[in-house]
């Protein structure tokens, strides 16, 4: 460059000053400091151009199951608006983000005609060693082909700069590991053509004001992670189909665990996928062993996120850890959390945001498995006992409470003998309708008998009995057989430590409900025995009725009808004591079904129209709609078919109405042998199709039974349509 001098102090008029620039001349602008004068370019030689930028790690050999990502992706890039394409690529740490944008990157190489810039934040690593944004840019500009010398100084200037050099390029920016909007925004690149990928632990919201588009990566299922299990290890996978889907579920879709998994499998080619199924059941060793030699780990991964909370924040995730059961609302997190439901709140918004937590649905949150497990050792590690124990008492009491409401709602006349329940009756009902009530008791269920098993760990044997005592509508409505016998074995034993006959009396008689509908019927005499005997030892006729109600029932199982007919009435002498009138109308609903099993048809349907009447009188629809699938049922093999039907088909309404799947069955039952018996097998098959689905559903005897009815063979069971 020639420049002609102006009047300044250092230059006299003609003279000239040979300058000389070296820089990348972009078009025919060149940008310069002050000018005084005329002036003249003479372009030297060309510097060559620099070499096209291709930074991009490559792209993992194993790959699996991300094509709904993919497809996201691939609609943004085609149909972005005016301006870089920027996108934030968020999950937890090890979720796949970099594998997934990686995989894109690579895909599109060559529609990014100009290239593709790298770099990794480091926005999760130890403090101090985050990415600069003025260092990241200096690398960026120097591949663009900016000699280290003409460098700006400042992070303005380099951003101007990377600006101006990108402006009209079709670039790919892979931002990798970012923590903050700030760190990012510097490097964004200027050109429509371009696009950002940026991958993070944390959503980043506040690019939405750069036009960001949020891409939220979650685990993969147990088919895709077994897929990327059979690539990494081969025909082992196809070898123990069991173990591996096992495998699957314990690394709970997490890439990282499944890499970490398949590593360690690889090393040992002569262990069985059930060995390491056996020790990953273990909770308390299932990080450690999700490790690999060169000390990468599970545990190191999300030490990088737990690291960066905030004290408050770090707190809040290991007591949240502490939850039992895989999900939870607002209300059981304020409760852990020991604050008020604002704080509460803000808190659990926060480990969303840096994906610690998941937000199913408003207000509703669950950890990832691994990073529960992390974090509830993390407690175990930092909390004392005391406080832990605190947090459990409070949200277990808090589960207590709200179940109890549940339970009044749903069944309003039961007898309990709970302490919390006088508490609830005075206080205002904490669900609107016996609907809304079974709604949350089945959103909850999971936890609740995890909040069981809590309890029987730590010991604490009065709230073990009084969950079990309210969640007799759980018990009821889904028929979960194994969480039901197992809670109240566990609350009779906390029952007899705490040396109360009568809670230890109401558990058995609710065990041996159990043990009826599954046919085990000796078992249930059993508990019937040592309830009936309790219930007279302290005086308590409700429960002398019911045990009494019970042992008639598991005596009608054997057969032995008169002595069935005889429990069943010395139960209803008591109730009627007692002005029980729902209890009455039950007792007289199963005195009519062991009539008709007495071929007393006649007596049956005195008996069941008299408590039909009882239970329309106190507004009891629902035990109604039972007694109404007996007398159906009485008038049948009385053989008025018609008059049957009209009735069954009454109770099905009301039943399916009501959403109790199990005494709709019964119901349906009863209508195909009215339809069978008229010569309608189509209309039979469908009622007890529906039926053997329930029944089978819960493991229950009578789905065998019914499946031999309509001439399937027993192990032919069909796919559950639901």
């Amino acid at each position: 460059m020639r420049e002609a001098s102006g009047e300044g102090d250092d230059a006299t008029l003609g003279s000239t000053v040979d300058n000389f620039a070296r820089a990348r001349l972009i078009g025919t602008n060149v940008q310069t400091g002050n000018i005084q004068g005329g002036f003249h370019l003479h372009p030297g030689t060309t510097p060559p151009t620099p070499p096209v930028p291709r930074q991009l790690p490559a792209p993992p050999l194993t790959f699996t199951n991300r094509d709904e990502e993919l497809d996201q992706l691939d609609e943004w890039f085609h149909h972005s608006p005016t301006g870089p394409l920027l996108v934030v690529i968020t999950g937890i740490g090890g979720i796949g983000k970099t594998a997934l944008a990686l995989r894109w990157l690579s895909l599109h190489r060559n529609g990014l005609r100009d290239g593709q810039l790298f770099v990794d934040l480091n926005g999760f690593a130890p403090v101090g060693v985050a990415a600069k944004p003025s260092d990241v840019l200096g690398g960026f500009l120097r591949a663009l082909g900016v000699f280290p010398e003409n460098l700006p100084a400042t992070l303005a200037d380099r951003a101007s700069l990377y600006r101006s050099l990108t402006a009209d390029s079709s670039l790919a920016i892979f931002l990798d590991n970012a923590r903050t909007a700030a760190q990012v925004r510097p490097l964004l690149p200027a050109s429509p053509h371009s696009i950002a990928l940026v991958t993070s632990r944390w959503r980043l919201g506040g690019l939405a004001l750069d036009g960001a588009r949020f891409l939220d990566v979650v685990p993969l299922e147990d088919d895709a992670s077994v897929d990327l299990l059979s690539k990494a290890v081969g025909a082992r996978v196809n070898q123990e189909p069991d173990p591996a889907q096992e495998l699957a579920r314990l690394c709970a879709g997490l890439p990282i665990a499944l890499s970490l998994l398949s590593a360690r499998l690889s090393d040992r080619p002569g262990w069985p996928l059930s060995r390491v199924v056996r020790e990953l059941h273990d909770e308390r060793r299932r990080l450690s062993s999700l490790a690999s030699e060169d000390d990468l780990s599970l545990k190191a991964v999300f030490d990088l996120s737990y690291r960066t909370l905030p004290p408050e924040l770090a707190r809040a995730a290991r007591l949240l850890a502490l939850h039992p059961g895989p999900a939870f609302g607002l209300e059981a997190a304020t409760a852990l959390l020991g604050t008020d439901r604002d704080d509460a709140l803000h808190q659990v918004t926060e480990l969303v945001r840096v994906n610690l937590l998941h937000e199913d649905v408003p207000e509703r949150f669950r950890f990832h498995d691994l990073v529960r497990i992390d974090a509830a050792e993390r407690a175990e590690a930092e909390d004392p006992v005391e406080e832990r124990d605190e947090a459990h008492r409070r949200v277990l009491n808090w589960y207590l409470e709200r179940t109890i409401a549940a339970d009044l709602v749903v069944r309003p006349t039961r007898v309990r003998v709970g302490p919390g329940y006088q508490n609830a009756r005075d206080a205002e009902p904490g669900f609107n309708s016996r609907n809304e009530a079974l709604a949350w008791l089945g959103l909850e269920r999971s936890a609740l008998f995890a909040a069981v098993r809590l309890a029987t760990s730590k010991g604490w044997g009065s709230l073990v009995w009084q969950f079990c005592e309210a969640l007799w509508s759980v018990f009821l409505q889904y028929r979960p057989y194994s969480d039901w016998i197992a809670s109240h074995r566990s609350a009779i034993d906390a029952a007899r430590r705490e040396r109360d006959p009568l809670a230890e009396a109401r558990m058995r008689c609710q065990l041996a409900a159990a043990y009826l509908d599954l046919e085990r019927f000796g078992d249930a005499e059993g508990e019937g025995r040592v309830a009936l005997r309790l219930a007279r030892e302290i005086g308590h006729p409700p429960t002398e009725s019911t045990a009494l109600e019970q042992l008639g029932v598991a005596a009608w199982g054997r057969g032995d009808l008169p002595l069935a007919l005889d429990h069943l009435r010395r139960s209803v002498v008591i109730s009627e004591a007692r002005n029980q009138t729902r209890a009455v109308a039950m007792r007289r609903r199963q005195i009519g079904q062991v009539l008709v099993a007495l071929d007393r048809c006649e007596e049956a349907v005195q008996e069941l129209t008299t408590a039909r009447d009882m239970l329309v009188g106190v507004g009891d629809q629902l035990g109604e709609a039972r007694v109404l699938t007996s007398l159906g049922a009485a008038h049948f093999r009385a053989g008025d078919t018609d008059r049957a039907t009209a009735l069954l088909e009454r109770a099905v309404a009301i039943l399916t109405e009501h959403g109790t799947p199990f005494f709709e069955a019964e119901a349906r039952v009863e209508l195909g042998e009215v339809a069978a018996a008229t010569g309608d097998l189509t209309t039979a098959h469908e009622h007890w199709t529906t039926a053997e689905r329930y029944y089978r559903r819960w493991g229950n005897p009578l789905a065998e039974r019914l499946r031999h009815r309509m001439g399937w063979e027993t192990d032919d069971v069909r796919q559950d349509p639901s």
